[in-house]
């Protein structure tokens, strides 16, 4: 199992957030990372979503399936656990988008 840790830092003047996505193995060896960067004015469990989908889509470039999510957002989590998460994590991201014109 895989272990996907999302961070997200709400930066308020600049009205950007800046966060990481690290993929670590059960020993926490780091696999793979990436530093993320959203700007707009969005709610902080927004762009954990986003931050967590992004996890979700390196793993899934990487070839990994079982996983284990690391997150700040307790919604974010539950969404997470839901059969079919990646549909649902994308698709409010992209209403976020909408709304929040991100």
């Amino acid at each position: 199992m895989l272990f996907i840790a999302g961070f997200v830092q709400e930066i308020e003047l600049l009205k950007e957030f800046r966060g990481s996505v690290v993929i670590r193995d059960d020993r926490g060896l780091i696999i793979a990372a990436a530093a993320l960067s959203f700007s707009g004015n969005l709610p902080v469990d927004i762009a954990e979503a986003k931050a967590v989908l992004e996890g979700f889509l390196m793993a899934e470039d990487l070839g990994i399936f079982s996983l284990c999510i690391e997150c700040d957002a307790l919604g974010v989590v539950g969404l997470c656990n839901e059969v079919g998460s990646i549909f649902l994590l994308d698709l409010l991201c992209q209403i976020a988008a909408i709304v929040f014109g991100v």
